[in-house]
């Protein structure tokens, strides 16, 4: 996931993490699954709605937020077991810039984190 570390100045890293098209589209089905009943289609019962009904009423890109907040939120709590030093959290995150994002495609995207 994590791929590069760049230090910047001022107390500052800007993170870059990819995602292979297969790990992100079984994230994208797990936010799916916890967030399904959030997504009302009319003639379904609320909660019961499949994956792709959801993307058509709503866009494809409709669980693209959760899913990269949840990698975030993954690999700070992994890097802050790993370098025991300072704690990163999402609230320090400056900038999020996605590289490339989409339906079977890699995910690819960069954080500027205050830390």
């Amino acid at each position: 996931m994590l791929t590069k570390i760049e230090s910047q100045d001022n107390n500052k890293v800007n993170l870059t993490f990819e995602v292979s098209k297969e790990d992100f589209e079984k994230m994208i089905y797990e936010v799916y699954l916890e967030t399904k009943e959030n997504y009302p289609i009319i003639g379904i019962q609320n909660g019961k709605a499949p994956k792709c009904l959801i993307e058509e009423q709503y866009g494809e890109s409709v669980f693209y937020e959760n899913t990269v907040n949840n990698i975030i939120d993954k690999e700070f709590e992994l890097m802050n077991k790993k370098y025991k030093t300072r704690k990163l959290k999402r609230e320090n995150v400056e900038n999020i810039n996605l590289l490339q994002i989409g339906n079977d495609k890699d995910l690819i995207f960069e954080l500027l984190v205050n830390y």
